[in-house]
């Protein structure tokens, strides 16, 4: 009877070993009903570590975030000594008060601007209440109670020449934008003109614009 040969035995003891590291014998049990599950990301491998043989998990990177809208910090920009950007009107400045027209203040006005136009409206329920043009970029401000006349004003959405101090009825939150207009060109419009006039002729003369809002809530 023939012996087997000697190399036999290692090659038996080799697979031997190979099905037992396969399996342990045990089952992984399933996950329980709402239980979280966490995964690795995929590793990435620098050069470094590819000649280490070391496996590093990969970088992740944040979402890319808007930019926030920046209201008059670059270009032309507009404020109020009567109010604060998003903030009430003052009673003083609208129906309930005296009713006059606010402060504007006019910065970093382009070099080409020839002139200057404001339009004050209410933006819940639209509604022109102050068309203002001719304002010179060399004295661009607007003190609070400026006299009709001072400069040319169009009609406002009462039929009327001047500020409409706001006043509305409705309940809830009411807003109200002040636009500044730098146009390329003088306006030439005679005052008293309507609003769809005046308004039309300034947005085709702009070249740069800035503005505020100001609130009304109404309980």
């Amino acid at each position: 009877m023939t012996r087997p040969s000697r190399l036999y035995a290692p090659l038996l003891v080799l697979a031997f070993l190979a099905a037992a590291c396969s399996s342990d014998g045990r089952d992984l049990a399933e996950p329980l009903p709402g239980a979280t599950t966490t995964s690795r990301p995929p590793a990435t491998t620098t050069a470094a570590d590819a000649d280490a043989g070391v496996e590093v998990p990969a970088a992740t990177t944040p979402a890319p975030t808007e930019p926030a809208a920046l209201e008059g910090l670059t270009g032309l920009a507009v404020r109020s000594d009567s109010f604060r950007p998003g903030e009430p009107i003052p009673p003083r400045n609208t129906c309930e008060g005296a009713g006059i027209s606010p402060s504007i203040r006019i910065e970093n006005i382009p070099p080409e601007a020839v002139e200057l136009a404001l339009i004050a409206e209410e933006l819940t329920n639209p509604f022109v209440h102050w068309v203002v043009w001719g304002i010179d970029p060399a004295s661009p401000n607007i003190n609070e109670a400026m006299a009709t006349g001072q400069l040319p004003m169009g009609l406002n959405s009462l039929g009327q020449q001047g500020w409409a101090p706001p006043c509305p009825s409705d309940p809830g939150l009411h807003q109200f934008r002040f636009t500044v207009h730098a146009m390329s060109e003088a306006l030439g419009l005679e005052s008293g003109a309507d609003p769809n006039s005046t308004i039309g002729a300034i947005d085709a003369a702009t070249i740069d614009q800035a503005s505020i809002t100001a609130i009304i809530n109404v309980n």
